[in-house]
């Protein structure tokens, strides 16, 4: 008999398969659902409010430590990407290069935000700008009480309730790690991209680092792994009808693009790049390229 489980990811082109029921574990039936927000599941999931969900790692890494019963797979459902994108500067500063952060105001979500955590790794790493050499205006509370600042950093809190765009907009900010918000209708942007080849500086983040970055992750709650320890590797090695069954072959024009099936079994631990950063040739870095004595 299937057993049955909770199981809850955000919508992607990765987990479309499952979600449409295209894809079925061995042995589990699932009551799919889906999740709304990174931020609304990984909350969920301190609550244990699903058997099977996707959540952040960072949150995740908290919750173990403080004895909440998950397990991580190693299914990257939609969270393994680089940061480079989300780091924007704000027009009025002046900023021309990620070493010039220190001593600015750099907004972000929530502090501990997994997304937040690998942009001050890069930060320290590529420029030498450490997480305590900037002052950090956080958005929104952090999901876990114990999710504290650091002693030695400077941090506020902002709960106005608005968004990067509008804080850069008003002056009180210099850069942000967070999506910007919307742009009312006719506004200038006030905010530029730190990175205006954002492949070409994640070509050589990952030329030097070997990383690529984690940022959700798949859990299981650890009670039903000790019941039901075949589970794991269900869910691992999916199969479904398309994939035992040949597809019949057909012709493709030539001038158009075959489209390629991603399968559950692609979204495992995968070495290396993202696939785009395989696809041709990257225009020449637009920013300086970091030397050791700008780290």
């Amino acid at each position: 008999m299937d057993i049955e489980v909770k199981f809850c990811v955000l919508p992607s082109v990765l987990t479309r398969p499952i979600l449409v029921g295209e894809v079925k574990p061995k042995g589990l039936k699932l009551d799919i659902r889906e999740g709304k927000s990174m931020d609304a599941l990984s909350r969920s999931m301190l609550n244990l409010e699903f058997d099977i969900a996707e959540m952040s790692i960072a949150t995740y890494s908290k919750a173990r430590e403080q004895g909440i019963p998950l397990i991580a797979l190693p299914l990257f459902t939609s969270g393994r990407r680089f940061m480079h994108a989300g780091l924007q500067f704000a027009a009025k500063a002046g900023i021309k290069d990620p070493s010039e952060l220190r001593g600015r105001r750099v907004a972000v979500g929530q502090y501990w935000l997994s997304a937040a955590i690998w942009q001050r790794q890069f930060l320290q790493e590529m420029y030498g700008v450490a997480p305590n050499e900037m002052n950090w205006v956080t958005l929104r509370e952090e999901r876990l009480e114990a999710l504290k600042i650091p002693a030695g950093v400077k941090h506020r809190l902002d709960s106005s309730g608005r968004s990067p765009r509008e804080l850069a907009a008003a002056g009180e900010i210099d850069a942000t790690l967070s999506p910007g918000g919307d742009l009312p209708p006719g506004m200038p942007d006030p905010l530029v991209p730190a990175f205006p080849n954002p492949l070409a500086a994640q070509r050589i983040y990952y030329e030097r680092t070997g990383i690529f970055p984690i940022v959700h992750i798949t859990v299981i709650k650890q009670d039903l792994v000790a019941r039901h320890p075949e589970i794991v590797g269900n869910l691992c090695e999916p199969t479904s009808a398309r994939e035992r069954s040949p597809a019949p072959a057909r012709r493709t024009p030539r001038r158009k693009a075959r489209r390629r099936r991603i399968s559950w079994r692609s979204l495992a631990a995968t070495p290396g790049p993202t696939a785009s950063l395989r696809i041709g040739r990257p225009s020449r870095p637009s920013w300086r390229r970091p030397t050791p004595s700008n780290w």
